[in-house]
């Protein structure tokens, strides 16, 4: 047994950022600040059993009751208005590894960089290495996530949850894995703790292996008429996407041992030694651009509100045009997918933080939509004289229908994810840009997709054929509505 620690020295500064005494209970903060929910009961629980009593005990904690992992949400699902907060990050254990099951079980609020970090000891590693390490594993096995998934893979977290142990709306402990319920299971792993109290999380996990990476950047009609190359190549996909420039750069990656990657990528991708200097550098940079130097840079941006149009946009641009010009520094790498993760500390200031949304995309439907949103976004900055301040990303993820209300389940989707410091024109454009989204069919992410209403998540292109199942489930799981909050109601017609 070993715990996750790393974050433990400054818990006591967590916590008073975390929390607010006022005369109507106690405030909560997201990670980024910019939403607060008002309980009546804030608890930090040790064990399961503290879970179960507060469940239980309905007088003195009110519903919703919430679990609160590392608040890196940036939608309302961490709403608990006039409820209890369920704080989860004293019970951060790493409780072992099977190697014959290739499965690292943990409880929910182990940050997921640090079970990474243990499993790296033992030779072993998540299948999905999101770039954001700080996620707890409870909120990471019921909520969405993304990456861009390697072939036969998946891109989302919760897909390699192969168990889960929650408290229930009766109070009651259980066990929902993949022997004895695996449906309710696929409930689980997209429920946002709507079905239970999640404290101990089982992941499939797989044998450490070296990855390469490389970059090639496009305009979009090349990006276009080249997207089908681009997804038969055998290569994971992201997209760093400037759509005020009509460019994109897209990051392949590959296994080190990929035969059909090896024989068809130039010879100078293949030379570079494990884990030498330059690719570790070349991580530190990528995670020290989005960790600080571009939200620094995009917060200037943003402060030069007086200055002309013509010089904020021009330096915003050059920017960009600077990005897509790195893409061959980052090429060449060969590391270990863990290398990516980045810890986003709870005392990050507030000017290294970024905004983003995401919206998923059917492949089929992508390449129109894709050209839509390029003259979206430039119809808005010609109209409001409003850009985003750093380049927007996207993900390649295979269908998967792990969790039933996945964000690809019935076809291969890419999706956009503008990016950007925050201020108030970021959340007048995100108005615009989820009816864009919704138009499109676009499916939105509950807990990385800001300002939803409700049609735009059960409109039949998005969550629409899941959702029935989902409600009935929780029906079933939760008939008083204990853990229902007014917020996820509304947007999934609970």
């Amino acid at each position: 047994m070993e715990e996750a620690r790393h974050w433990l020295p400054a818990a006591a500064a967590a916590a008073l950022l975390l929390t607010v005494w006022g005369a109507a209970g106690v405030e909560v903060r997201n990670w980024g600040g910019d939403i607060a929910t008002n309980c009546a009961e804030f608890v930090t629980v040790r064990s399961a059993d503290d879970i179960v009593e507060v469940v239980r005990d309905g007088e003195s904690y009110p519903a919703p009751v919430r679990a609160l992992g590392s608040r890196h949400s940036n939608t309302k699902v961490i709403m608990a208005d006039g409820g209890t907060v369920v704080n989860m990050r004293k019970m951060n254990a790493i409780l072992g590894h099977d190697e014959s099951k290739l499965t690292v079980t943990v409880e929910a609020g182990a940050l997921y960089i640090d079970v990474s970090e243990y499993l790296q000891k033992h030779g072993l590693m998540h299948y999905v290495n999101t770039e954001f390490g700080s996620i707890s594993s409870g909120a990471a096995a019921v909520a969405h996530t993304k990456d861009a998934a390697f072939v036969g893979e998946h891109g989302q977290i919760s897909s390699y949850v192969v168990g889960v142990k929650i408290v229930t709306a009766d109070g009651d402990k259980m066990t929902i894995d993949e022997d004895n319920h695996p449906e309710l299971l696929r409930a689980v792993r997209s429920s946002y703790g709507l079905l239970g109290i999640v404290y101990e999380v089982t992941f499939r996990v797989r044998p450490l292996e070296l990855i390469m990476l490389w970059h090639r950047t496009y305009t979009l009609d090349d990006f276009l008429s080249k997207l089908d190359d681009i997804r038969s190549s055998g290569t994971s996909v992201m997209i760093y996407y400037y759509p005020y420039e009509d460019k994109m750069t897209v990051e392949f990656r590959a296994y080190h041992n990929n035969p059909a990657v090896n024989a068809s990528e130039p010879n100078f991708l293949l030379s570079g030694k494990p884990l030498s200097w330059w690719a570790s550098l070349q991580f530190r940079v990528r995670n020290g651009f989005w960790g600080g130097v571009g939200p620094v840079f995009g917060r200037f941006i943003n402060q030069m509100a007086a200055a002309p149009e013509w010089l904020t946009n021009g330096m915003a641009s050059a920017f960009s045009a600077f990005l897509g010009l790195a893409g061959p520094f980052m090429s060449g790498g060969i590391n270990y997918p863990p290398a990516q993760m980045h810890r986003y500390p709870d005392d990050t200031p507030q000017g290294q933080k970024i905004a983003f949304s995401l919206f998923s995309f059917p492949a089929h439907t992508f390449p129109d939509a894709l050209r839509a949103y390029y003259a979206f976004c430039q119809d808005h900055l010609r109209r409001t004289g409003w850009r985003t301040s750093l380049p927007h990303v996207g993900y390649r993820l295979y269908r998967d229908h792990s969790s039933l209300l996945s964000h690809s389940t019935e076809d291969e989707s890419l999706s956009f994810d503008p990016v950007t410091v925050p201020d108030e024109g970021w959340y007048s454009f995100l108005e615009e840009y989820n009816e864009f989204c919704a138009q499109w069919g676009g499916t939105p992410l509950l807990n990385q997709t800001p300002h939803l209403k409700a049609r735009h998540v059960q409109a039949q292109e998005a969550y629409g054929k899941a959702l029935p199942q989902f409600r009935e489930v929780r029906r079933r799981m939760d008939p008083q509505g204990r853990f229902l909050t007014p917020h996820l109601r509304d947007l999934l017609g609970l």
